[in-house]
This record gives C-alpha cells, structure tokens and sequence, in this order.
C-alpha cells in the first residue's frame, strides 16, 4: 500500500474510530488481516458497513474479503433495516443468487401469481 492510499484508508478510519481505544495503525492492520473472523473484526466491519459507501468498502476490505465476512451473523448486527437490505440485495447479487420481490416467500410469491393470473383470466371476454 503506497502512502497515498495508507493515507486515504486512516482518513477513513479515523471516521468511525473515535469510540475506540486504538490507534489507526492497529485497526488497519486488523483489517488487512485477511482470513480472520474474530469478533473485534467483525463488530468494525459492521461498523464500516453503516458508515461508508460501498467504494470506501471495497477500498478499504477489498471485495472478497466483504463477501466471505457478509454472513448472518453480520447481517443480524447492523442496526438500520434499510441498510441492511440493501447490502442484502447487493451481496445476494454477487454470489449470483436469485433476488426475491419484496422478500417474499416462494408460496406467498405463488399464492400472489395464481390470484394475478385468475383475475386477468376473468378479465378477458371470449
């Protein structure tokens, strides 16, 4: 990392470390620590996932390391609803899933299809 973007990434820890008692230094090396999943990591990820944008993310984590800690558990931790389910339609996109309307279960998603369909069937005069 060249000094610019060491640069870049305290500025942005130094956003959200001000309720922490360590120094930018020991949290960008907790970041860079690829592969761990302990919970002082986990609550910061959270933590930049209210915070930040998702290219301040990427800068910062790197896309396959947001993607491997993007789990339920993180999922359960972030407070505001409509940030969550955005990352949740973000993330569910790039593991290439099938993003179901308004979060729906399959059987309403059927139940409101066969309702749809008979309605438009009584609909058209033969």
């Amino acid at each position: 990392m060249n000094s610019a973007d060491k640069q870049k990434a305290f500025d942005l820890i130094s956003r959200i470390n001000w309720d922490y008692n360590y120094t930018n230094e020991e949290l960008l090396a907790l970041i860079k620590k690829t592969g761990d999943s302990s919970n002082m990591r986990l609550c910061f990820f959270i933590k930049s996932l209210e915070t930040f944008t998702w290219q301040e993310l990427v800068f910062l984590w790197g896309m396959e390391e947001c993607d491997r800690l993007y789990t339920d558990k993180v999922r359960r931790g972030i407070f505001h609803k409509s940030i969550r389910e955005a990352y949740d339609g973000l993330f569910w996109l790039l593991r290439n899933k099938t993003i179901l309307p308004s979060r729906r279960s399959p059987e309403e998603l059927e139940k409101f299809k066969e309702a749809l369909l008979l309605k438009r069937c009584n609909r058209i005069k033969i």
